[in-house]
């Protein structure tokens, strides 16, 4: 069979689009390049949506699943 040669790498998206949780409800996404550092993710929460839910308050935690979801938990 002539052609070309199936690459998995090339059927996969770069870019992700992350759920964003504030303590654990759904507050917004954001899309970040695929496999990012989790201080890189927290730091690209400055999204519109979610920048005035997190004002004043202070992060206790942020959990980060891998090209999933962000859950931000404030105190």
């Amino acid at each position: 069979m002539s052609g070309t040669a199936y690459d998995p790498a090339k059927t996969i998206d770069d870019p992700v689009e992350l759920a964003i949780q504030i303590g654990g409800k759904l507050r917004g996404t954001v899309t970040v390049p695929r496999d990012s550092a989790a201080d890189d993710v927290v730091a690209a929460l400055a999204d519109a949506r979610v920048a005035p839910l997190a004002a004043g308050k202070t992060l206790k935690r942020a959990i980060v699943v891998k090209n999933k979801l962000v859950n931000l938990i404030f105190g």
